[in-house]
């Protein structure tokens, strides 16, 4: 399949327990058939600054859509979430 990695985030605020998803969509169809979601955080996430993820990958993805899917799901952690916490 062609997938389009631009999905929309849709999430509960800028906070510590928001879970965040953006969806992943098949280009042709406009069908969603994926996700990567930054899952809320306990108390010892918070504590140790880490993060989770869960990456829902369509069916029909190769290896390689799999491979440039997790790339996606770094940047976007980078971009989205960590540049916001440096610049505060």
């Amino acid at each position: 399949g062609d997938f389009d990695f631009r999905g929309d985030c849709s999430c509960c605020g800028h906070t510590p327990c928001g879970q965040y998803v953006f969806n992943v969509t098949n280009k042709n169809t406009g069908a969603e058939d994926g996700s990567v979601v930054k899952l809320r955080q306990g108390c010892a996430d918070i504590f140790y600054k880490i993060n989770k993820y869960s990456l829902t990958f369509p069916a029909d993805a190769t290896e390689e859509q799999k491979v440039q899917l997790i790339a996606a799901a770094i940047h976007s952690d980078f971009n989205y979430f960590e540049q916001k916490k440096n610049n505060n």
